[in-house]
């Protein structure tokens, strides 16, 4: 939300719920703090069942798993992302705009990494991604 504020990332949804006339920075972390609470239900847009399953699995181990996590749990620590239990078409979404120079609060080392990244590709990943089974905190 803060991000969408800002300029940074593009939600046309969200602008008027982001807006700082409609909440506050404490709104926005309480916001987060009930959001990160919710249970992750199970049937949580997975993706369609990669054509390659080992290579989709080889670039996620070669180029994501080192920040996101081998269960793609994420690093609150280093503020890496859950991946595990997000949507197919939001992880697809947010590659392609990641790849493409459109999200402008992408992490640098994550662009460099799916620069070269075809379309194939980042189904592929975020199909494997998709399918990662959800982990207790």
């Amino acid at each position: 939300m803060t991000d969408v504020r800002a300029g940074r990332r593009d939600n046309p949804k969200m602008y008027p719920f982001a807006n700082q006339h409609v909440l506050s920075p404490q709104d926005i972390a309480d916001i987060s703090v009930y959001l990160q609470g919710l249970p992750v239900t199970p049937d949580n847009g997975k993706g369609p069942g990669s054509g390659e399953p080992a290579r989709a699995r080889s670039l996620y181990v070669r180029d994501c798993a080192s920040c996101h996590g081998e269960a793609g749990e994420g690093s609150a620590y280093e503020f890496y992302p859950r991946l595990s239990g997000q949507h197919y078409r939001y992880l697809l979404r947010e590659e392609v705009a990641i790849r493409d120079g459109e999200r402008r609060n992408a992490n640098p080392k994550m662009v460099r990494l799916i620069k070269g990244y075809s379309d194939a590709d980042l189904q592929a990943v975020a199909d494997y991604i998709s399918q990662l089974p959800v982990t207790p905190k």
